[in-house]
């Protein structure tokens, strides 16, 4: 996105077999029709995940670890549960908020369901 257009970015973590439909489940709990699905990179070929976003027609974005562990200062949610695994302090609204850009801000802090969690942000992209 580009000239000033806000876009709406659902920061996704999953377990590796989480399924599509706990997935859109989350999605449809969160209330806004994002623009783009954000995750960690070693999430990205989840199959459960690629078709939640295939599903909604929607893009799928991943971020290193690394990069996702830079947006500490700006999550309020964090997990020692990703950390121990992924090795970031966040996936949903850390990978939310690096997709939403250096202005984007969180607009739903991390729910979860029993294998996946959704955050929601906007900004005007990286």
């Amino acid at each position: 996105m580009g000239g000033g257009e806000t876009m709406i970015v659902a920061g996704i973590g999953c377990r590796p077999a989480c399924p599509a439909a706990e997935i859109l489940d989350l999605l449809a709990r969160g209330g806004r029709r994002p623009d783009l699905i954000a995750t960690v990179a070693a999430r990205l070929s989840a199959p459960g995940l690629a078709a939640a976003a295939a599903t909604l027609g929607l893009p799928l974005a991943g971020f290193s670890a690394a990069r996702l562990a830079d947006e500490v200062g700006r999550i309020t949610t964090p997990s020692a549960l990703a950390g121990r695994h992924l090795g970031t302090p966040s996936v949903a609204e850390a990978a939310a908020l690096a997709a939403a850009g250096p202005g984007g801000r969180l607009i739903l802090s991390r729910i979860a369901s029993a294998g996946a969690t959704l955050a929601l942000a906007e900004g005007e992209g990286p």
